[in-house]
Formats: structure tokens, C-alpha cells, sequence
């Protein structure tokens, strides 16, 4: 992947991508690239269970396939990674698949992490958006991509996927602007709402 050298000297740089934008950080010891657009938006954890097609508890496995977009300039425009998550538990499912426990789905995630031509660990992510930590367990809310059947995606973009045995209260989301305290409590309520069904299967 190649850098331009704007984007290695600036501090701050805004990159457009698919109508919104990316905020690169380069005073970080792992660089950022946030990325902000439009996504859907959901009140309640009730609402977001209404809007999700699949909602399943399981574990993120090791499996990973990373994508970095180029803009075909020598500069980024984001990325992201289709992780591997094993199914525990089906909670609902109106696709037109069939899961059960011990399936394995695969989950496209608005984050990406890679090292660059630099040696430096540069992380991708749309609107404070975590990856899954590998090995840990979630509940997630999802919809099924329209360009690529049997891949599903978090609804929302960032608000379906809440941990379920994550230390300290920690919702694994970075946003910290005044409207992310919102998607915060839906994560929170989603770990609460989730972690009994999550402790029974294990």
C-alpha cells in the first residue's frame, strides 16, 4: 500500500471516501484513520433487534481477510476486513440461511489494521468502530450484504456488535463526540440484554 507524502507529513489530513471522510492522526504510535458518513440509525436496543435480519451470539475467530483501499492517487481511502465468527447461539434469523450452533459466518467489519511501507501500524475505522478481538465473544446485529450474499455486516455499520465478556464495562467503541453517547447506551443495553444468554451457552 502506498503513502503520499503529504499524508506521511501532515498531522491532520481529511481523505474523502464514499461521501464522507477520513481523519488521519499521525501523533498516534499506532497512526489513525477515522473515517465519517452517514449510517443508519437506530433509537432502542429494541429497534436495532427489529432492523437486524440475524442476530447471533459467538466468538470472533482468528481467520481474517484484510482490505486497504487505494484512491488511486498513492493515498488511502479506508479499508476493512471480513472476520470469521463462529455461532453459539441464533437468536434470530429471517435470511434465507440456515444456522446453527458451531457454523461459521463471515462478518464485514469497518475497521482494518495493516503496516505500512513505513514499518508503522496504521488502523482504519468508520465512526469509532472497533474490530472484534480475536477469541472474545459478541452478540451481534446483522444484515446481509447486497453485493455479496452470505456476508453479513454489522446493521448500523457501528452499532451492531456488542462484547459480551469485555472487562471493565469496555464497549470496545472509540467515538468519543457528544452524539456517540448515544450508540454507547445501546451497546451498554445490548451487553446487558445478552450476557445471560451469552453465560448460558458457555
Amino acid at each position: 500500500m502506498k503513502i503520499g507524502l503529504g499524508v506521511i507529513i501532515g498531522t491532520v489530513v481529511l481523505i474523502t471516501v464514499y461521501g464522507g471522510t477520513f481523519t488521519y492522526n499521525s501523533m498516534q504510535p499506532v497512526k489513525i484513520i477515522e473515517g465519517h458518513g452517514k449510517h443508519e440509525v437506530f433509537s432502542n436496543v429494541e429497534e436495532m433487534e427489529k432492523g437486524s435480519k440475524l442476530i447471533v451470539i459467538g466468538q470472533r475467530l482468528s481467520k481474517e481477510d484484510t482490505t486497504i483501499l487505494d484512491d488511486g492517487f498513492g493515498g488511502v481511502m479506508g479499508g476493512y476486513t471480513i472476520s470469521d465468527f463462529k455461532v453459539k447461539k441464533v437468536v434470530k434469523n429471517t435470511t434465507d440461511h440456515e444456522f446453527e450452533k458451531k457454523d461459521v459466518i463471515q462478518v464485514l467489519e469497518n475497521a482494518a489494521i495493516e503496516t505500512n511501507l513505513l514499518g508503522k501500524k496504521v488502523s482504519y475505522f468508520q465512526e469509532g468502530y472497533e474490530l472484534m478481538k480475536k477469541g472474545k465473544h459478541y452478540v451481534l446485529f446483522l444484515d446481509e450484504s447486497n453485493s455479496d450474499p452470505g456476508t453479513f455486516i454489522p446493521v448500523g455499520a457501528i452499532y451492531g456488535k456488542a462484547p459480551l465478556e469485555a472487562s471493565g464495562g469496555t464497549l470496545e467503541f472509540k467515538g468519543d463526540d457528544e452524539h456517540d453517547d448515544h450508540i454507547k447506551e445501546i451497546l451498554k443495553k445490548s451487553t446487558e440484554n445478552y450476557k445471560k444468554e451469552f453465560t448460558s451457552e458457555n
